[in-house]
């Protein structure tokens, strides 16, 4: 046992993983294009001259809104803390998205504002998620991508089940509800 002891004082320690606390900035600005990119603010609704896309004229769609959100991050080290600092934005694709001509309606843009709220609600959800974890300078190159990615596959899931349940907003009566749904995760929604 006493050379056991001994050989332990030899044996260097091994490096306990760093721990990251988060901070998480939201930001208007990132690598898309400035010119065809609105990023999501409460106080600014969609318009239709945001739709800048060219109309695919055959098939059932009215509109079509291309939106998503997106982050960066970068480390900070100093004697103090051990710093993830996150920006987190929502997007909208001006020239991705668009409206046929013969049907820009309120109904219509209601109905694509949703869909630019989903984005904005999934981002939160990806910030929630962020701040509930612990990051390690070993592990943060895989856990921050892989909550993206789990946010982006759930923003998709929502997008889809909207378009599902109204049928592309053919639903009035359910387009209502989700829109009373949606309208007050917003109003409630808080970074």
């Amino acid at each position: 046992m006493w050379i056991w002891m001994i050989l332990m004082n030899f044996i260097p320690a091994q490096k306990q993983d760093v721990v990251l606390t988060p901070t998480i900035e939201w930001t208007e600005t990132s690598k898309l294009p400035v010119a065809s990119t609105i990023y999501y603010s409460k106080e600014r609704p969609l318009i239709w001259s945001d739709f800048k896309g060219a109309p695919q004229l055959q098939g059932r769609s009215a509109a079509i809104t291309v939106s998503g959100f997106g982050y960066t991050a970068g480390i900070y080290r100093s004697d103090e803390q051990n710093t993830i600092h996150i920006k987190v934005y929502c997007f909208f694709d001006k020239e991705k998205s668009w409206v046929k001509p013969d049907r820009k309606t309120p109904y219509v843009l209601k109905h694509e504002q949703l869909h630019f709220d989903i984005s904005y609600l999934a981002t939160l959800e990806f910030v929630k998620k962020v701040r509930e974890t612990r990051f390690t300078d070993k592990n943060y190159k895989t856990l921050l991508p892989a909550l993206y990615d789990e946010g982006v596959k759930a923003m998709h899931r929502m997008q889809d089940e909207y378009d599902t349940d109204t049928r592309n907003g053919l639903e009035p009566d359910i387009q209502v509800k989700w829109n009373e749904r949606i309208d007050n995760a917003v109003r409630e929604a808080k970074f």
